[in-house]
């Protein structure tokens, strides 16, 4: 009887735990992945800025574009305002869940931008 009475309470606990996991699972990749956005940003708005440092007059905008992979699901675009003494550089970077290589409302993404002086 003792057995049976642990066992019922036992389910009665884990039953509402058990259904706390999957959603727990989605969290995690869903942070995992706005983790990685913000990073491959970082990385991709840096690499464009120093480019720019050193050639200034280069327009370094791109249209959608995969990461090399193993990251090819994460897209990005460089927008170039081409300014005569400082270009307004706009990188955007997001998960792209349905491969439309368009930042769409479920998708995580972010925006950095940056300003680079022409140096003489």
């Amino acid at each position: 009887m003792e057995i049976l009475l642990t066992i019922v309470i036992l389910s009665i606990a884990l039953i509402p735990l058990m259904e706390l996991l999957p959603g727990a699972l989605v969290l995690d990749a869903q942070m995992e992945r706005e983790s990685k956005v913000a990073f491959l940003a970082q990385q991709k708005l840096e690499e464009v800025k120093s480019k720019a440092t050193y050639d200034f007059d280069q327009d370094y905008s791109e249209s959608a574009t995969a990461f090399p992979s193993p990251d090819s699901t994460f897209k990005y675009t460089v927008s170039d305002d081409q300014g005569t003494e400082i270009k307004e550089i706009a990188v955007t970077v997001w998960y792209d869940k349905d491969g439309d290589n368009t930042v769409d409302e479920d998708e995580e993404g972010i925006e950095l931008n940056t300003k680079v002086a022409k140096r003489d």
